[in-house]
């Protein structure tokens, strides 16, 4: 024998569907099958980053935001900071400098100083 569903079963079943579609939907945009858009997600630990050959040092005033975001604890949007505070102050005068980029305090910086340069430095 059949019974009705009562208006709260028929409530869940239609959430239950709902939300089906919902993860079928995001499923097949993820595998670029959707609207002509992939989602590609790259995944790699801060670690294991590799750092420059010795004596090679990335130079803040030149670097690109590409490259500035491949240095330990720096991501794209530290890294383009650093080119937007370049372009609004100038070059750097010394690596110490890049600490007045928002976000960046000594315990970045000390992440990062022996990777970087401020251009042609002089040793005393």
């Amino acid at each position: 024998m059949r019974r009705n569903l009562t208006n709260l079963e028929k409530i869940l079943v239609l959430c239950a569907a709902v939300f089906f579609l919902a993860v079928l939907a995001a499923g097949i945009r993820s595998r670029g099958l959707g609207d002509g858009y992939e989602i590609t997600t790259q995944y790699r630990a801060a670690d294991s980053r590799v750092a420059p050959e010795a004596g090679e040092k990335v130079d803040i005033n030149t670097a690109g935001a590409a490259e500035l975001a491949e240095l330990p604890g720096i991501g794209g949007v530290l890294a383009q900071r650093i080119v937007d505070y370049r372009a609004a102050h100038g070059a750097f005068q010394k690596p110490e400098d890049i600490k007045n980029v928002d976000g960046i305090g000594d315990g970045k910086f000390s992440g990062i100083k022996d990777l970087i340069t401020a251009g042609e430095e002089t040793t005393p």
